[in-house]
């Protein structure tokens, strides 16, 4: 990354964004937000379903209730996954509207071609992102 005289980042692919490709990642951030959307309200609606049917049924043994209770943390870590991407997605298409998009949000360098191409709500460039990980990984201080 180039950064100025005063030590801060310098884009080096600020010029890539041009507003057919800003358009181009704002239509596929949006489709997926819309996707989010129906299934997040899909799977709560299903943890509803599941609770119901399995508080009405029989007395279950212990390992039917332990393969409910399984599949029930499976379903809300979905939808919390989901939860989350949504968020991220909301405030990628804030950042294409401000023009801050491929920008880290931490250093204010470039987030990478590359992992943008992967993840799109990417707002952290690898090395902060890393950092960021690492932070949340540690145990809280007593």
């Amino acid at each position: 990354m180039t950064r100025t005289e005063d030590n801060s980042p310098l884009s080096d692919h600020s010029d890539y964004w041009t507003e057919k490709k800003l358009l181009s990642v704002q239509r596929a951030l949006s489709k997926r937000r819309d996707v989010l959307r129906l299934e997040i309200p899909a799977g709560l609606r299903k943890q509803r379903i599941d609770r119901v049917d399995s508080s009405t049924a029989n007395v279950l043994d212990s390992g039917e209730q332990a393969a409910i209770d399984a599949i029930t943390d499976i379903d809300l870590s979905e939808i919390t996954r989901d939860d989350a991407e949504l968020r991220a997605i909301d405030a990628a298409l804030q950042r294409v509207e401000a023009h801050t998009y491929g920008t880290c949000v931490a250093c204010g360098g470039d987030v990478e071609l590359a992992r943008l191409a992967v993840d799109p709500a990417a707002s952290r460039c690898y090395p902060c992102q890393s950092q960021a990980e690492a932070q949340m990984a540690k145990p809280p201080r007593a």
